[in-house]
């Protein structure tokens, strides 16, 4: 086929027509990246989890699996923040770090990110783990408290490059297609703030923001229920220059006589070949 012929079978089959389609592409390989309607975002469930089928119950140990609550003091606990994309090697930094003593801090931290590797399967995402202080806002004067859950934010990012995924400038710019986000987040129930979510569209120096969106539900915990929720937000007329869309969701864990995680599934990041609306 000519670069015409694959240029026609571009435009006729994503609906293209009056979309700005210069000659000088590839078009052939355009169509073989196929970028518009796919989702661009890698490993979109890592958990393993799809939303048809309702989240696994969490399994309750009969004994805490990694002996008893220790407290640490908050001014330990703010500052247990790392990063990596690969768990296993801040894994072995923590190890490097805290050694053979059983009430660092760091076991906390060690002892979340243990079970996301075990549970998980984080390839394409950058991840980092948060934990959080005790939150004692709701502890009565005068009461003592025995056991309390540790929470942690964890969070799992991608930046998605537009035009090696197959867009082109000028239908960016000047088409502006419909840029639609969605997720799907579990019912954790584990706090009324389980869930964040931030997109941003960046520039071509992948710093400054066209566009950004962000959510951060709260959850009502006063009934229970246990199923996927979820969130949606379709980006248009976001102006010109998007060459990078950044992608971050968070889930808060705890760690309370094992180990309680908010998982997520589904998340696509996918350009529809429409034009944005006025």
């Amino acid at each position: 086929m000519t670069s015409a012929e694959w240029k026609k079978r571009c435009e006729e089959e994503w609906s293209l027509q009056g979309a700005p389609m210069p000659d000088s592409l590839d078009w052939k390989s355009v169509y073989e990246a196929k970028p518009l309607g796919r989702n661009l975002l890698k490993n979109p469930s890592p958990h393993g989890l799809s939303k048809d089928t309702e989240p696994p119950e969490p399994e309750l140990p009969e004994f805490p699996d990694h002996g008893p609550t220790h407290f640490l003091p908050d001014d330990d606990a703010v500052l247990l923040t790392s990063s990596s994309n690969d768990l296993q090697v801040l894994l072995n930094e923590i190890a490097d770090i805290s050694g053979s003593n059983e009430l660092s801090p760091y076991r906390y931290l060690t002892h979340h990110i243990t079970h996301l590797l075990i549970l998980s399967d984080f390839t394409g995402w950058t991840t980092d783990v948060e934990v959080l202080p005790y939150d004692r806002g709701n502890i009565p004067e005068g009461v003592v408290i025995c056991v309390l859950s540790q929470y942690s934010w964890f969070t799992m990012e991608q930046i998605v490059d537009l035009k090696a995924e197959g867009l082109w400038e000028e239908l960016l710019d000047e088409f502006q297609p419909e840029i639609v986000i969605q997720d799907w987040y579990e019912e954790s129930q584990l706090h009324k703030n389980i869930y964040q979510l931030n997109v941003k569209l960046l520039g071509a120096d992948k710093s400054t923001v066209i566009s950004e969106h962000s959510v951060s539900p709260t959850e009502d915990c006063s009934v229970y229920s246990h199923s996927w929720k979820e969130v949606s937000h379709v980006f248009s007329r976001y102006g010109h220059g998007v060459r990078y869309i950044h992608f971050l969701h968070r889930v808060k864990n705890s760690f309370l006589n094992g180990f309680h995680q908010t998982r997520v599934t589904g998340s696509s990041v996918t350009v529809q070949p429409v034009k944005s609306s006025a």
